[in-house]
This record gives C-alpha cells, sequence and structure tokens, in this order.
C-alpha cells in the first residue's frame, strides 16, 4: 500500500541577544542582536497524534 505524502511550509526563525564580560570590564557589553529566518518546504509522511 502506498504512502499518503504532503507537503507543508516550515517557517524557522532564531534570535539571540548576547553580551560579554572581560578582565577589567565592570559591566556586561552588549553585542549586536541577531535574528535569522528560513522557509523550507518539507514532505510529511507520517502524522501521529495521542488523544487522553
Amino acid at each position: 500500500m502506498g504512502r499518503l505524502q504532503a507537503l507543508y511550509q516550515l517557517q524557522a526563525t532564531v534570535t539571540w541577544k548576547i553580551s560579554w564580560t572581560g578582565t577589567g570590564v565592570n559591566d556586561p557589553q552588549d553585542l549586536p542582536q541577531g535574528e535569522f529566518a528560513a522557509d523550507q518546504d518539507v514532505i510529511v509522511q507520517e502524522i501521529q497524534s495521542i488523544d487522553r
């Protein structure tokens, strides 16, 4: 029996905020914040669920 497949669009985003502290530095120093996002088509072959 053949498997059913469906195409879904996945969107992922990574966001970061970082700082550093070094010798002789009294307070944390911020580094540039950043964000990266991308879309990707994903083929889903099987979906499972649990019903409680």
